[in-house]
């Protein structure tokens, strides 16, 4: 057992999702930045769990050569700001280790089995930098004696310390091109200072759509909306309106004490309050603070992947005209863009996606409808739970002939999944951003504790230099 201010030598096995690499020393779990599987080091104890047998520490000396697996980040804040964990990563490894995170995850529950062929080679990115569509930023004084000019950035891990993200490598290059402009055109408005509950101007958020216009929104606590404050606001809103690439902003006043960013009143204060996303032609409205991929080159490619799948295992033939109808329940499904991405693929299709958020819901609808697809393809505001009465109520006595399940990160809960066992799909695809939830939902869902069989796995990267992992799952019920 190792103890706090202790020095040991340690050895990484793996790496976690946070980016750290992670061993035993003497029975206890060591989690250790910026240290890459097979590299030794001295690393003192910085902190013990109370709860478990597991360790954090840093690194105070190289005792060996670094991993050939070890690069250069690319992004000036990698290190610090937490977000892109992976990036001291090389690619090929990436993926590598994204893939096996998936294998582990499933075997140990024992749905699949190590070398299981079903688990596909993992869906590399076409790119590692500057795919992010979407960016949050905390707002933050530079210094006390500069109270006007300000640093839009990120919350370091596990702090409240702001790490400016000036030139960030990972999102679209507009977004910085935004950044730059929104941290000019606010320095009249007085920063949120977290510990004093001071100031007004709290995050800044900003969106990409489609066509590469953006839509930016100011989140401030709602002492902004009094006269003298709200005209600086209006006065920078209308600054920003300005810029060439910007087609609108809009203001959240947010008086929350959690991370929540996105909560509160919100107002258009310039153009328009959404940007257009295209998914298989279809083209939707997305709010900044709407649920979108953040990477939509290999959101387009996940889509294309459920689609293939979908007609691959299909019972009924969705090609074929004189056939029945096929339908479909696209659950969890936010904007709808599984529901337009297997409507398109098919003229045979009928869909219905349900969605607790009802903002994702209307959205859903108006590009249904738009696109001429209303007829087909149906949308319900409803908790994912209530699948089954929706699906009788649309449906009539006639169940669904797949279902598409795209839950959070969590996995699905036991009434949702007591639903599914109500409706009884013939087959079922599970998208998941969790290994981990997957298996467990996987271990409930598999014969022989559950009434499906596993036909396909297709692991999918989303987000080059992090540790997350998409993952597609046809399934196939056996009774």
């Amino acid at each position: 057992m190792t103890k706090t201010g202790e020095k040991v030598e340690f050895i990484a096995r793996t790496i976690d999702e946070d980016g750290h690499g992670v061993g035993q020393v003497r029975g206890t779990e060591i989690c250790v930045p910026n240290v890459l599987p097979g590299e030794r080091t001295e690393v003192v104890i910085e902190h013990l769990s109370p709860h478990q047998p597991r360790a954090w520490g840093r690194v105070t000396r190289r005792l060996s050569r670094v991993s050939r697996e070890r690069v250069t980040p690319h992004c000036p804040a990698f290190g610090s700001c937490g977000g892109c964990a992976w990036q001291h990563l090389s690619y090929a490894a990436q993926l590598e280790r994204k893939r096996a995170r998936v294998v582990d995850a499933l075997s140990l529950v024992g749905v699949t089995k190590p070398n299981d062929t079903k688990i596909a080679d993992i869906v590399p990115a076409p790119r590692i930098d500057g795919y992010r569509s979407v960016a949050k930023y905390v707002a933050q004084a530079r210094n006390e004696e500069s109270p006007r000019t300000i640093i839009l950035g990120s919350y370091a891990p596990r702090s409240h310390r702001v790490v400016d993200m000036a030139k960030c490598r990972v999102v679209e290059p507009v977004i910085e091109r935004v950044r730059v402009a929104a941290a000019r055109a606010l320095v009249e408005i007085p920063v949120y200072r977290e510990e004093e509950k001071t100031g007004l101007l709290r995050y800044v958020a900003v969106r990409t759509g489609a066509n590469g216009r953006v839509v930016l929104a100011l989140i401030t606590t709602s002492e902004a909306a009094r006269p003298g404050s709200a005209n600086k606001i209006i006065r920078a809103a209308l600054a920003l309106g300005e810029h060439p690439e910007i087609a609108g902003v809009v203001w959240v006043k947010n008086d929350a004490e959690n991370s929540v960013i996105f909560a509160g009143e919100t107002q258009c204060l310039v153009g328009k309050d959404s940007v257009i996303e295209r998914i298989a032609g279809v083209e939707i409205d997305v709010g900044v603070g709407s649920f979108f991929q953040v990477n939509r080159t290999q959101a387009a490619r996940l889509y294309a992947e459920v689609t293939h799948l979908a007609g691959r295992y299909a019972i009924v033939d969705p090609g074929s005209s004189s056939r029945a109808s096929e339908r479909i329940i696209d659950l969890f499904c936010g904007v709808g863009g599984v529901a337009f991405a297997l409507a398109k693929a098919s003229p045979t299709r009928e869909i219905l996606g349900i969605e607790r958020n009802e903002a994702a819901v209307r959205a859903a609808q108006i590009a249904a409808t738009r696109a001429a697809l209303g007829e087909r393809v149906r949308f319900r505001a409803a908790e994912a739970n209530q699948v089954a009465a929706i699906s009788a109520g649309v449906y009539q006595l006639h169940g669904a002939d797949l279902i598409v399940v795209n839950p959070p990160r969590k996995g699905l809960d036991d009434d949702t999944r007591s639903a599914l066992k109500v409706l009884i799909p013939p087959r079922l695809i599970y998208v998941s951003c969790n290994p981990e939830s997957l298996a467990r939902d996987l271990a409930r869902l598999v014969a022989p504790h559950g009434d499906y069989r596993i036909d396909e796995i297709v692991p999918i990267d989303l987000m080059p230099g992090t540790g997350q992992v998409e993952t597609v799952v046809a399934l196939t019920f056996v009774g």
